[in-house]
């Protein structure tokens, strides 16, 4: 069954794929590629289990430091308050460990949640970003300064899927630019709706963005 327009992309609790536009991008295994092609950014890729590197434990010294604030979710119990996920991508030269918020402390009712980033050396956490607004997250295999560019996803209605390319200065990770994923559907019986065609909006970014358009056939 296709989703009601009033359905689409509003669940905080997803699996580990996620549905844009109505249409599965699912993982299959491994690092996602990057596009051959000079100077686009292939946010389709960011959007698979892989780009999030492998998903860990959160470590302690971390879960202490996001731990929800007790003004921002009344009456908080104690997994709630501290329900994050953690990833950790690591190379030879680097370990990162991203911070998902999970629950109603961290998530609007829409799915966005906060969102945060370490980078792991010489026995210690060091935060490079925290922000909100987080439907969906995945890094790039290019890099800046000597870490991988990252994008990161809102969600906004069922029509419009935000993402923000952060790069890293040296310091901490910058937003770089933006843009927005935007589909259109065929209204069907019984409230359903079906996908016909998603492009990029409203880009700020140099680079291209592959694909800019994309037609899903009629099922």
């Amino acid at each position: 069954m296709l989703p009601s327009k009033h359905d689409k992309l509003l669940s905080a609790n997803l699996l580990p794929t996620i549905i844009v536009a109505g249409v599965s991008l699912l993982g299959t295994g491994g690092l996602p590629r990057m596009n051959s092609a000079k100077g686009e950014i292939p946010w389709k890729e960011t959007l698979t289990p892989a780009a999030k590197g492998t998903r860990i434990a959160v470590p302690s010294s971390i879960l202490n430091k996001v731990k929800a604030n007790p003004n921002d979710c009344p009456n908080p119990s104690q997994e709630e308050a501290t329900k994050v996920d953690a990833y950790q991508l690591r190379r030879e030269n680097f370990l990162l460990i991203a911070i998902w918020g999970r629950s109603s402390c961290f998530c609007s009712p829409t799915g966005n949640c906060s969102f945060w980033l370490y980078r792991s050396r010489d026995g210690k956490n060091e935060p490079l970003l925290e922000t909100q607004m987080v439907r969906e997250f995945g890094f790039l295999r290019t890099s800046t300064e000597g870490l991988p560019d990252l994008v990161l996803w809102s969600h906004d209605s069922a029509d419009r899927f935000p993402g923000v390319l952060w790069k890293f200065n040296g310091r901490a990770y910058d937003s770089e630019c933006s843009w927005e994923i935007v589909t259109s559907f065929r209204d069907l019986p019984n409230l359903r709706a079906e996908p016909i065609e998603s492009h990029v909006e409203n880009s700020t970014c140099h680079q291209k963005l592959t694909p800019e358009t994309e037609s899903f056939p009629k099922k």
